[in-house]
């Protein structure tokens, strides 16, 4: 630890002298090299394109500072994990040239609730956890147990920054980036909130677009996956959270500044942080018009722990068990935790699935099942639905369009008659044609991971940077 503290701060006076101008001393001559003080080697993953390239920018200033470059390894996890998340042994992990590492390019993402606990706890050293880092204080432990165990955003915010204090002082490794997505779009755009949007696929009712009835957003990926509990890709979530809904949903609106508010529920409450009592919305229904009641809710929450079910909030498998949902009356339940959690209302915020459309699917084929009735002109949309305000209207195969319709019931029990009628997911192999559709005005916005540069935006258009949270480091 105490030499990687030391590659750190000569990184850090690195930077101040010789690779950051407005900071130049004039001791370094930021154009040369000096002979260098030691020798790393440096992992960087090709997977990711931005990724490699800051790590190629690095490899080409070290030296300039003193840091000689020995191997410069950009390749894939397959070899870099066993140097890192999966080294097998003996610990601690040692440097590059006996098998581990000494410098990682690596990215982290977070949402609202990032936890950083696999990441730094003293408990998820490797190999028990993705603390490759090898990082390890029992100040940090204590003040992250707190943190996680507060029940009062308050206190939760305490001990956030006691954490944070901690990490800036000997957190191993040196933040190069704080990634930011650019989304351009129409100008006239209103009601849509960039970073719920990012993190929390934000549900689309009140989007707006004065003189339109549909809308048109460009992605990067062709679509793969059908069931909101179990897709993988983010594409497919932006779509499927247009469709379902859940008890509780974060607000864009600046008086709740993003937190959870009722949605499904119409309240809930929890003396202890482990027990909540809900009373649903008695108006809320279906896009097929059945009653949305208690048992949906059952339904859903025992399917996430079904055995061989890997649902996307698998986050929440820790705090559930089959018999965490007690039903009192058809509209009023209890929901009790294993657990508490300082993000308990994360698990009070899955989406939930009509019990009558999915119960008589064994949960091993709800996968393959839902992309069937995806792929059917008929059936899609009388199964994909939701409580949402869109369901799915009809997936054009061919051309990779995903295409939503307005629910109308939507409306009968929030009181929110969602703006657009239609709205329409294509997809784009390029950049350079999203772009031309967006001038062109056959789009109203593009997916940040098309990564456009500022100058690549129509003058017809506008755009939005959103704070992607994480960043890309170099651990040591």
């Amino acid at each position: 630890m105490r030499i990687r503290k030391e590659i750190k701060s000569l990184l850090v006076i690195g930077f101040c002298l010789g690779i950051l101008p407005i900071f130049n001393t004039g001791y370094v001559n930021a154009e040369e090299e000096i002979e260098p003080v030691f020798y790393i080697s440096v992992l960087a993953p090709s997977s990711c394109t931005l990724r490699e390239q800051w790590a190629t920018l690095m490899v080409e200033q070290l030296p300039k500072i003193g840091i000689g470059i020995e191997i410069f390894d950009h390749t894939g996890w397959a070899q870099i994990s066993p140097r890192t998340f999966s080294y097998p042994g003996p610990y601690p992990i040692p440097t590059y040239a006996e098998g581990g590492f000494d410098i990682l390019f690596i990215g982290w993402s977070g949402d609202f609730d990032w936890s950083l606990a696999d990441i730094f706890s003293s408990t998820s050293i490797v190999p028990n956890g993705d603390n490759f880092y090898q990082y390890e204080s029992w100040e940090y432990d204590l003040a992250y147990n707190n943190y996680l165990t507060s029940l009062t955003n308050e206190d939760r915010l305490f001990w956030g920054d006691k954490m944070q204090q901690i990490l800036y002082q000997d957190q191993p490794t040196c933040t190069i980036k704080y990634p930011v997505g650019l989304y351009a779009h129409d100008p006239d755009l209103t009601g849509w909130d960039g970073t719920l949007w990012h993190d929390d696929y934000q549900s689309m009712e009140n989007w707006t677009i004065l003189g339109q009835s549909a809308f048109q957003y460009a992605t990067p990926a062709n679509f793969e996956d059908f069931h909101v509990l179990l897709y993988d890709s983010v594409y497919d979530a932006r779509w499927l959270s247009q469709i379902y809904g859940s008890l509780l949903e974060r607000s864009s609106s600046s008086l709740h500044s993003r937190s959870y508010v009722p949605h499904i529920a119409s309240s809930y409450s929890s003396a202890d942080g482990l027990t909540y009592n809900i009373h649903l919305d008695p108006n809320a229904v279906w896009a097929d018009g059945h009653v949305l009641n208690a048992s949906d809710i059952e339904y859903t929450y025992e399917l996430l722990v079904h055995p061989g079910y890997l649902p996307v909030t698998h986050y929440c498998l820790p705090f559930i068990t089959n018999e965490s949902v007690n039903i009192i009356s058809e509209f009023e339940l209890d929901i009790t935790f294993t657990q508490a959690n300082a993000f308990q209302e994360n698990n009070l915020a899955i989406d939930i699935i009509p019990k009558h459309i999915w119960e008589p699917i064994l949960p091993e084929n709800h996968s393959s099942q839902a992309q069937t009735w995806a792929e059917n002109d008929t059936l899609d949309s009388q199964k994909i639905i939701g409580s949402g305000p869109y369901y799915l209207a009809d997936f054009d195969t061919s051309f990779g369009v995903i295409h939503l319709e307005r629910n109308d019931f939507y409306d009968d029990w929030t009181g929110i008659t969602p703006y657009f009628a239609d709205i329409f997911f294509d997809f784009y192999s390029n950049k350079e044609g999203a772009l031309s559709a967006l001038a062109g005005d056959d789009l109203d916005m593009i997916d940040s991971q098309f990564m456009p540069y500022l100058s690549e935006v129509p003058a017809s258009a506008s755009y939005t940077l959103v704070d992607e949270g994480g960043n890309h480091e170099m651990a040591l």
